[in-house]
């Protein structure tokens, strides 16, 4: 358990983090070190290197509103010192939607999960194991409104990553195809009953 360090006025005070890293992590930061030692004569220590990182966090402003994951803090970070491009055409809710999977134009049969965020242009979802990028899938989502007819879907995998929390996987979803009867039944269902505020700026 951490222990928070309280000074006089209620705030807190420096103390000491224990971080767990894995072997690779801790080999990246060794080699930052070595690195500076072997051109400079001077060696960072691994504290020094951290706390620069930790810096460089607050420099860029990176905050913890609406983070569920460490990926999508991965991400946040990426984006802002613009190693990857925010390119989403439509806006992203964070909701929970079960929906069923499997590879397109196969006899795989569906595997059922759920939505992390939802959009008009894809879903980020759990993932069971891990899947190859590009990889097309097709998608089934229930519609409370026709319970025996579902929405189909396709799309394609565009990034997989490893949790670090418990060791299972994300993806992001690019949708590349919903038919035009499912289109406004689509649109219908995630503005309307997913994000009712949403909806009304839709009409």
């Amino acid at each position: 358990m951490e222990q928070e360090h309280i000074n006089h006025n209620g705030g807190l005070k420096a103390g000491r983090v224990v971080v767990n890293l894995t072997r690779e992590e801790l080999e990246f930061i060794d080699n930052i070190g070595r690195d500076a030692l072997f051109t400079t004569g001077k060696r960072l220590t691994n504290n020094k290197i951290i706390r620069a990182f930790i810096n460089v966090m607050k420099e860029i402003k990176i905050k913890g509103d609406g983070l569920y994951s460490t990926c999508e803090l991965k991400n946040r970070i990426l984006i802002k010192v613009g190693v990857r491009k925010e390119s989403r055409t439509y806006p992203r809710f964070k909701k929970q939607v079960t929906l069923s999977w499997r590879k397109a134009s196969s006899d795989e049969k569906f595997v059922e999960g759920e939505t992390i965020e939802v959009g008009e242009g894809g879903f980020r979802i759990e993932l069971k194991k891990e899947r190859k990028v590009g990889e097309s899938l097709e998608f089934t989502i229930n519609d409370p409104d026709e319970p025996y007819n579902p929405i189909a879907l396709i799309g394609y995998i565009t990034w997989v990553e490893r949790r670090d929390e418990d060791g299972g996987f994300e993806a992001g979803i690019k949708i590349t195809h919903v038919n035009d009867k499912d289109r406004p039944r689509f649109s219908r269902l995630l503005y309307k009953e997913f994000c009712p505020g949403f909806y009304q700026d839709k009409k």
